[in-house]
């Protein structure tokens, strides 16, 4: 009888780095076009769809300017399979500039998406997830659509609102 002894070491796996988020600048900005209240209104809201169509709510009449009306679009690059997750601010004041009565705010909130070259897997409060299902240099695109809370003329004067709105996301 023959005894043998046999001992067997691993390695240990090695440590990926931490993912941190990458921010995304819009590649297109988002755009409301031009619109209007009447004087004595209580305002209503603005919604501009992922598609770049938009709708009004309440008071708001849509005037046709020569803004453009768009949806936001970020674009970046991603291998297939991945999951990432979009982080995204849940509502934005955009700042005004010019009028009579000086500066207002309107304020950007139940911002949707849509993602072109992946399946959105989850989505919540300030966040979705998606699955990348295109090649690794092909170019993913999501589409950014929102609502303006458009308030009386007294808070919302006439004149250009901007603001910036970046997402963050992190790769898993």
């Amino acid at each position: 009888m023959v005894a043998m002894g046999m001992s067997v070491f691993g390695q240990t796996p090695p440590q990926f780095p931490t993912r941190t988020g990458t921010v995304l600048e819009p590649v297109v900005t988002m755009s409301f076009g031009d619109f209007t209240i009447p004087v004595n209104s209580s305002g209503g809201s603005l919604t501009v769809g992922t598609d770049g169509s938009r709708t009004p709510g309440g008071d708001v009449y849509l005037l046709n300017m020569g803004t453009p009306v768009r949806a936001a679009m970020f674009e970046f690059k991603l291998c297939p399979g991945r999951t990432i997750t979009v982080y995204y601010p849940t509502n934005a004041q955009l700042q005004g500039t010019g009028g009579s009565n000086g500066f207002g705010y309107l304020e950007l909130k139940d911002l949707n998406f849509k993602v072109d070259g992946g399946t959105i897997d989850d989505s919540g409060t300030g966040y979705i997830k998606f699955t990348s299902n295109t090649g690794c240099n092909d170019v993913h695109r999501i589409y950014m659509g929102g609502t303006l809370k458009v308030r009386p003329l007294s808070y919302n004067p006439s004149g250009t609102y901007h603001t910036d709105v970046s997402l963050t996301i992190v790769q898993k």
